[in-house]
């Protein structure tokens, strides 16, 4: 089983140059010397995967609530902090507190 640092998730899984997936549950195959397998992690609240939690995170995420921005599905796992499907104005408002050392971490990150 895969346990990612705190504030990290699972972005994505791949097994011998198949995409697996990105979700929980998945099912992935025995691993052994003739096979490899990779998985990515992500962040929560680095929407824009520049390695900072910062006010730009919670910009896109603010943006992306509003239909200005589009996200793509590893933006959507990062973005959605407080684990309740979709990205949203509390998304942005948590990734804002954080920023600013207002919270140390997400509600997705404690679930």
């Amino acid at each position: 089983s895969f346990i990612p640092e705190s504030g990290c998730f699972v972005d994505a899984v791949f097994f011998d140059q198949q995409y697996l997936g990105s979700c929980e549950n998945l099912q992935i195959p025995s691993v052994d010397s003739h096979h490899w397998l990779l998985v990515s992690f992500g962040r929560y609240g680095d929407l824009n995967a520049d390695e900072k939690i910062d006010a730009s995170d919670a910009l896109l995420a603010l943006q992306s609530s509003v239909r200005l921005a589009s996200l793509n599905v590893s933006q959507e796992a990062a973005g959605d902090v407080d684990n309740n499907g979709t990205v949203n104005a509390a998304d942005a408002l948590l990734i804002l507190q954080h920023s600013v050392r207002l919270i140390d971490r997400f509600p997705a990150d404690q679930s």
